[in-house]
């Protein structure tokens, strides 16, 4: 589909805007969420909003100039690209760079940058590139292997970092892939099943993952029900107070109660449910239909991408960030044990914006059928 207007696909455009929308709408709503995080931690947040986005901005540009995506899918560009990533991602181990207890962040002074963040980017690129470069209709043991391997570490190693949630955002991603490229079925399954068992033995091996667990399981039992009496001490409660009363209607931009008591990462892991307080049902649709309309646009340019390969980076791009969004989603509203997902695009955190911006990036560059 052409646009006619120098040679754009609709596709694109669509997508293009629906990012603009969602990064707008995130702008506004951290905004909203600053205040709290000025309260609870002392820390005004409203000019690193702006400036991540900026960053974010310049590194989508930067990539469209003089990174397009021809220039990823060369085999001397992923098996660098992906040693280095690794790492990359044990350097805040072997630095003993521990922040608020985990190996997250690599501190530079003026900004501090999340490894793992960057390595959603290379895992889809990776992705990508075996797809695209596989001999059979559908995979081979021996073209699968790769993927486990490299995959398998780069989870590993963010799991060390003591982070559950990016690990299981790649999981889903991969899995989502392998059925796109219809790998046996029995195949498929079974790394589903392996995953949920390995993600039930990181839960129970460590202390915090157990609290949580426990909480979210008292919860559902109604040996921890929510109530209006007491201020929640999980973050969790918080948002599930938040949600609950806010009405069909919220009660309106900035007039969140909860985020200036128990929920101190409305900015964060837990935007969603000050999306919905302040803004109720609007809300919540405004936030399902920007992720659908990404999803759809991007899909949709995914199949009409004249490359295998930009096909496959494209429909890795799109998912990824659709389940992480989901997830993000399902926590905030208790139907997942709390963990670190930050929502797509509107979530406060500088690295998490700038990788998804780069893959953005690599979208636009990607050439349609039709375009010029």
């Amino acid at each position: 589909m052409r646009s006619g207007m120098k040679g754009i696909a609709a596709e694109k455009k669509g997508f293009m805007i629906t990012v603009v929308m969602l990064v707008v709408f995130g702008i506004v709503i951290t905004m909203s969420a600053s205040i709290s995080v000025k309260i609870h931690n002392g820390v005004d947040i409203t000019t690193k909003i702006l400036a991540n986005v900026l960053i974010s901005i310049i590194s989508m540009a930067l990539i469209i100039w003089k990174a397009p995506i021809e220039r990823w899918k060369k085999q001397g560009f992923i098996y660098p690209a992906v040693g280095g990533m690794m790492v990359l991602l044990l350097l805040p181990i072997l630095l003993n760079i521990r922040i608020n207890g985990a190996y997250r962040w690599i501190s530079f002074g003026v900004f501090s940058l999340q490894p793992a963040e960057l390595a959603k980017i290379v895992v889809v690129t990776f992705l990508a590139y075996v797809f695209s470069t596989m001999r059979h209709p559908r995979p081979t043991m021996d073209e699968l292997l790769p993927i486990g391997a490299v995959t398998g570490l780069i989870v590993l190693f963010i799991f060390m970092e003591r982070d559950l949630g990016l690990p299981l955002v790649i999981a889903v991603t991969v899995l989502v892939m392998l059925f796109v490229t219809r790998t046996n079925r029995l195949v498929v399954v079974t790394l589903m099943v392996l995953g949920l068992m390995l993600f039930a033995v990181a839960v129970m091996t460590a202390q915090h993952r157990r609290t949580r667990a426990i909480q979210f399981w008292d919860r559902k039992t109604g040996e921890n029900a929510l109530s209006f009496d007491k201020i929640p001490d999980d973050q969790v409660g918080a948002a599930l107070l938040a949600v609950s009363s806010a009405g069909l209607k919220g009660k309106g931009l900035g007039n969140s109660e909860t985020k200036f008591s128990s929920l101190t990462e409305a900015h964060n892991d837990f935007v969603f449910s000050l999306i919905i307080e302040e803004l109720g049902l609007a809300g919540f649709i405004i936030v399902v239909f920007l992720f659908t309309l990404f999803m759809v646009f991007g899909l949709r340019m995914a199949f009409t991408a004249q490359g295998r390969f930009e096909h496959f980076f494209l429909i890795g791009m799109v998912f990824l960030t659709i389940s992480q969004a989901v997830l993000h989603m399902m926590v905030n509203v208790d139907m997942l044990p709390a963990k670190g997902f930050g929502l797509p695009f509107v979530s406060y955190g500088g690295s998490s914006m700038v990788s998804h911006m780069i893959l953005v990036g690599l979208a636009m560059t990607v050439k349609l059928k039709g375009e010029e």
